[in-house]
């Protein structure tokens, strides 16, 4: 998710950075990437999400809590 997201940001980059270059006054590169731009922010808000609920879902804290307890105890 993050991955499609970093790629996504990509072309409103690409716009932002030639309108910068050739020094073009006008919002139209903006209107043009706006869908791009909110795709893009769509799939890294859900890989932030996914990524902060995945812990709670996958992580075994008793498990992994037992290994350090036994590492840090003498």
């Amino acid at each position: 998710m993050l991955y499609l997201g970093y790629v996504g940001m990509t072309v409103p980059f690409a716009f932002a950075l030639g309108a910068l270059i050739m020094r073009y006054p006008g919002e139209k590169w903006i209107h043009i990437t706006r869908r791009w731009t909110m795709v893009a922010w769509g799939f890294l808000t859900c890989g932030i999400f996914l990524g902060a609920h995945w812990p709670t879902l996958c992580w075994d804290g008793v498990g992994t809590g037992a290994g350090i307890r036994s590492r840090t105890h003498r």
